[in-house]
């Protein structure tokens, strides 16, 4: 069992809170993580959050406190200056951005850290205490009722262990990434995943993430209003979006002209789904005015002349992953890597979605030298676009390293 002479402060109320917002605006440093609840919701409910300062614990019981409470809570916690360390950021990203508008602007994620010391990030936050620290961390209360109050002592202590080891594993393996030469690109790698996990929905572009090899005008057209639907009605009424249609089945949805319920269930969708939603779909289906305007009938496949570029770039990365002792593992995105393909060879590029990938100015080098040696494939609008995302003067013909 894990315990920890540290004192505790569990914020309930306005007077314990101020004292919070105070070290929320002084501190640099704050290890944070988050408790909900998110199973059959899009959005989650938010139960508890963890602080560390390196001297004492705070705990933040979102539940007890009120909605003027919560809002000065939230407020304090985006606006402050510090650095906020966590261990798998994306879902404390997404509540923290449900709950107060934005998220602060200073995160590292351990979790992605560990890539850049090549490890795998598919080592949860014990491995990674063992291996850096050598204590145990126990996870006994991962399927807790975090809703229900008041919160156990064994609650109560496991909300803390969360925290208490992240800010002494921040500063060891930070210096083992200064030591490899690795920070700057994990720095960008934070802003990539963070925008990654903040896309904005686009509903002209969306349904052409969706769509595979060539898809007829009417068929595409169904995609774009199924995918709208799918979005709309997970947030109308919060369920989570894949519980109204799953993701794999869209296309074979759209190639197929389903009229009956069984149709639905046999291309997929689940039985729970299809009564609560099927009529819609099936009107969609079979909606033969369907709006076409706008649609975008380019094969969103990399053109076979291509390949051996797309290839080339794969390599590239893989071989700037190893000249760096950076793990490929999570890395080495082949679906992040054929959309950014798709886009940049795109007749009219505003008519696609715009990967998330550019934001990653190591990988758009990478790209640029690939692109440079394959010249004459790209124009120099190619050139200009990606020289501007990896922050290369393209006006000289030198080629630029990682």
């Amino acid at each position: 069992m894990n315990v920890v002479d540290v004192p505790t402060c569990y914020v309930d109320n306005r007077d314990k809170l101020t004292g919070l917002v105070k070290i929320l605006q002084e501190k640099d440093l704050l290890a944070v993580d988050t408790e909900f609840v998110k199973m059959d919701t899009l959005y989650p409910l938010p139960a508890l959050v963890q602080l560390y300062d390196g001297e004492s614990f705070y705990l933040v019981d979102v539940v007890t406190l009120d909605k003027e409470e919560r809002d000065i809570f939230w407020k304090a916690f985006v606006s402050s200056s510090a650095t906020f360390v966590f261990f798998s950021m994306h879902e404390d990203l997404e509540l923290i951005h449900y709950c107060a508008g934005k998220i602060p602007a200073r995160v590292d994620d351990l979790q992605v850290m560990l890539s850049f010391l090549g490890l795998t990030q598919k080592a949860g936050l014990a491995d990674t205490v063992k291996r850096f620290i050598g204590a145990e961390l126990l996870k006994d209360q991962t399927l807790s009722t975090w809703l229900q109050r008041p919160l156990n002592e064994d609650q109560i202590r496991y909300a803390a262990m969360d925290v208490y080891y992240l800010l002494d594993l921040y500063r060891i393996m930070m210096s083992d990434m200064d030591k490899k030469g690795n920070y700057e690109i994990y720095r960008q790698e934070i802003d990539y995943v963070t925008r990654k996990i903040f896309t904005p929905y686009d509903p002209d572009t969306e349904y052409l993430r969706y769509a595979r090899g060539k898809m007829s005008l009417q068929e595409l057209a169904r995609l774009r209003a199924l995918v709208a639907y799918r979005y709309d009605t997970a947030h109308k009424f919060n369920v989570p979006i894949q519980q109204v249609i799953r993701k794999d089945i869209l296309p074979n949805l759209c190639q197929i002209r389903i009229r009956e319920p069984t149709g639905l269930v046999k291309a997929g969708m689940h039985w729970r789904a299809v009564k609560q939603y099927g009529s819609d779909v099936i009107r969609i289906l079979n909606n033969n005015n369907i709006d076409t305007t706008g649609i975008s009938t380019e094969p969103v496949t990399v053109p076979q002349e291509y390949a051996s570029v797309y290839i080339e770039f794969v390599d590239a990365i893989k071989g700037f992953c190893r000249e760096h002792g950076i793990s490929e593992v999570e890395i080495l995105s082949r679906k992040q890597q054929t959309d950014l393909f798709l886009w940049l060879l795109r007749k009219d590029r505003k008519s696609f979605y715009t990967p998330t990938i550019i934001y990653s100015a190591w990988r758009m080098k990478l790209l640029y030298n690939v692109m440079k040696n394959n010249e004459s494939m790209f124009s120099d609008e190619d050139f200009r676009i990606v020289a501007g995302y990896a922050g290369i003067d393209n006006c000289t013909e030198e080629s630029v390293n990682g």
